[in-house]
């Protein structure tokens, strides 16, 4: 509509003599050119506010579908822990339950042993007593040491890309993928560790799922 104005305004001169093309390109021509161009620009920059309002929208909104998933999967965590009296049902239930948490086929808690100075997997989903029992404790400097480079979260997305100690080595024998791990600790002293575990291809765990795996760390280490 704004081209059809303009060019209806630079043919006008063809149809009378008393207004000739400079008048045109002078006067109405640049008025209607140069308020066209301001709406144009006015009317791009309200469109992007608004892309960008349902975009910040979209993303609150998907922000507190997680909060509100994650919050539920911790209530019903905490239910189910606060209810067992057994250690060993506990950590049964614990080891479950995490694995339905992060949707992943395999989880493994390890308790710290003090004596022995070290971390051993005492009890899993997806693995057997037997596979559990070839994993080799791990000792709690390099524990320590692991936790200051990668914190008391993190995720590891590729097992096996990763320099082989005996601990990886039997993940990788395992074909164990990925893996995030956090710490169970309460009042700073070390409880033990609570891993998931991935098969097949590399999977990169969320911000999200990486909190959601710490807030189940702490509550199983309040229950233990």
């Amino acid at each position: 509509l704004i081209i059809l104005n303009l060019l209806g305004l630079l043919i006008f001169p063809l149809t009378t003599s008393a207004v000739t093309l400079n008048d045109i390109l002078i006067g109405p021509f640049s008025f209607t050119f140069a308020t066209s161009v301001l709406l144009v620009v006015m009317t791009r920059h309200r469109n992007q506010l608004e892309q960008d309002r349902r975009k910040e929208l979209a993303a609150k909104e998907k922000h507190s579908r997680h909060e509100a998933a994650r919050t539920g999967a911790l209530l019903r965590v905490a239910g189910k822990l606060n209810a067992q009296l057994d250690l060993d049902t506990l950590l049964e239930t614990l080891a479950e339950e995490t694995a339905y948490a992060l949707n992943t086929s395999i989880s493994i808690v390890s308790l710290y042993e003090h004596r022995q100075g070290v971390l051993s997997p005492v009890q899993g989903k997806g693995v057997t007593q037997e596979q559990l029992k070839n994993i080799p404790p791990f000792p709690k400097n390099r524990y320590d040491q692991a936790i200051a480079n990668l914190g008391n979260v993190f995720a590891l997305s590729d097992l096996q890309t990763i320099r082989t100690t005996s601990y990886i080595e039997e993940f990788k024998k395992l074909n164990f993928q990925s893996m995030a791990a956090a710490t169970m600790e309460y009042e700073h002293e070390l409880i033990g560790s609570l891993t998931v575990i991935s098969h097949g291809e590399p999977r990169n765990f969320t911000e999200d799922e990486l909190l959601l795996l710490k807030g189940l760390a702490d509550q199983a280490a309040l229950a233990i």
